[in-house]
């Protein structure tokens, strides 16, 4: 599980997970691999299972970028009952986020502020 530098309750969220990950070697050559995690909210997500499931052999040994990703937000219940979205985001900046619903746009935009992968917007004076 994906743990924010805030309380992201505060946007609805319950729980961030990585579904999937994508790893490419820093190096030109090399494998490049997806890690897929099961969907439901209480599993091990995909860098879970990266860290605990993938072995490294000396002969073979490279350095990985997570290169790209697909994050699910679980929302909490509020006046609404509990569910869930997902947006993809790739190392290059590109993300599926303008594809959300204009209620879950601001809410992932803050779960990125709350992981530091974005900055946070500048305090207006």
């Amino acid at each position: 599980m994906m743990e924010p530098f805030e309380d992201w309750s505060k946007h609805g969220v319950e729980k961030v997970r990585l579904r999937r990950a994508r790893f490419t070697p820093v190096q030109r050559t090399g494998v490049i691999f997806q890690i897929e995690a099961s969907p439901e909210k209480d599993q091990e997500d995909a860098m879970a299972l990266a860290l605990t499931d993938l072995k490294v052999h000396h002969s073979f040994e490279s350095e990985y970028n997570l290169a790209g990703a697909t994050v699910t937000v679980h929302t909490l219940g509020g006046d609404r009952k509990p569910g869930q979205f997902s947006f993809d985001l790739s190392s290059g900046g590109s993300s599926t986020i303008e594809n959300l619903s204009d209620r879950n746009k601001p809410i992932a935009l803050a779960v990125l502020r709350a992981l530091n992968v974005i900055n946070p917007e500048p305090a207006v004076a």
